[in-house]
């Protein structure tokens, strides 16, 4: 059974944090576009209106559009999404270029477009965004040289200084998403680094209580099992907490084997007992909770914001009172893991 605790135990995948680390930033970044927008968007359309520009008052109502339908339509994937939110940001860049002729405001879309296509959608896809925004800025400049669009009234502009500042832009763009990529690369690793240190952290502790008892190592297993199943079926009820993504899933099915890490602290004369145990046995052996909650503690004080031994504490304190299969229910029906505190009490 030994040789096998570490092989049935449901492991995070390695690339796990990284779509919820996008997902935290898109929906951060995009939102407070969407609020900052708002005025933006009314003087715009008014102005607009006013001036009558009616087909640009009609674009900057189909692009706020499309950014409040990427942020709060449900049934969209989080690559759709990632894809819609980037692509909208060229869509600007590109509108304004056409519509208002060179300006700041157009080259400001153009240049976060590939950044924030490295971020959300990887470096592959980046690498696409900068070919579109060269071919776009190239196409631009042969339509503006054969009059199909009109030169800003700016004295000596011509193609070449065009050129120039394109050549410059997708330059410097470059530069900034690669670094970015880069970046990313890096932090992707240390992620991968923190889930392979915390799935050794578990295991090991697993086995420690599984060499204690040979009988352990296959409860320990169902338990993560029964996390396991019964947070997906909570997945299919129609309010779904926003905290119970797969990584949340995997993480509290992982987390699960360690409510039983106590039993190193008890005695082998009660907890290899072949009989019944007597009324006094029996209250020290369920006080196997609360040296876990110690060891997790004190892992605590060198990592005191790690989530995943909070958890840990949690299960373990709530344990003491329900027993695991109870503390799993509980958790899965409230909004927010961190409500568990209150059962501290």
């Amino acid at each position: 059974m030994s040789s096998s605790l570490a092989a049935e135990i449901i492991q995070l995948e390695l690339d796990d944090a990284l779509p919820v680390w996008r997902h935290t930033i898109f929906m951060r970044l995009f939102t407070i576009l969407a609020i900052i927008c708002i005025p933006v968007y009314i003087t715009s359309v008014y102005v607009c209106i006013k001036e009558g520009i009616w087909f640009m008052a009609v674009f900057d109502s189909l692009a706020y559009g499309l950014l409040l339908f990427v942020l709060f339509y449900p049934n969209l994937s989080d690559s759709v999404r990632y894809l819609f939110g980037c692509y909208l940001s060229f869509l600007i860049g590109a509108g304004f270029l056409v519509v208002l002729e060179p300006s700041g405001a157009g080259f400001f879309w153009l240049f976060a477009f590939p950044p924030l296509t490295s971020i959300l959608l990887g470096e592959k896809s980046a690498i696409t965004a900068q070919i579109v925004n060269v071919v776009f800025l190239l196409g631009l400049g042969v339509a503006y040289h054969l009059q199909w669009l009109d030169w800003p009234v700016m004295e000596h502009f011509s193609t070449v200084i065009w050129y120039v500042v394109v050549i410059n832009f997708i330059v410097t763009c470059a530069i900034v998403t690669q670094s970015t990529s880069y970046l990313l690369g890096k932090l992707s690793q240390s992620l991968q680094s923190t889930i392979a240190s915390r799935q050794a952290t578990v295991i090991g502790l697993a086995k420690l209580a599984e060499y204690r008892d040979n009988d352990t190592g296959a409860h320990l297993i169902r338990m993560q099992q029964y996390a396991n199943m019964l947070a997906k079926q909570r997945l299919e009820d129609e309010q779904v907490p926003e905290e119970l993504t797969d990584a949340f899933i995997q993480e509290i099915s992982l987390s699960s084997i360690l409510h039983d890490i106590g039993k190193v602290g008890i005695a082998d004369h009660i907890l290899l007992k072949p009989g019944r145990l007597t009324p006094e046995e029996f209250e020290h052996i369920k006080s196997h909770p609360v040296i876990g909650a110690k060891v997790i503690d004190s892992l605590l004080k060198y990592a005191p914001q790690c989530e995943f031994l909070l958890m840990a504490e949690i299960l373990l304190a709530v344990t003491m009172k329900n027993g695991m299969a109870a503390v799993i229910l509980k958790v899965l029906k409230v909004n927010q893991f961190r409500c568990q505190q209150e059962l501290w009490h």
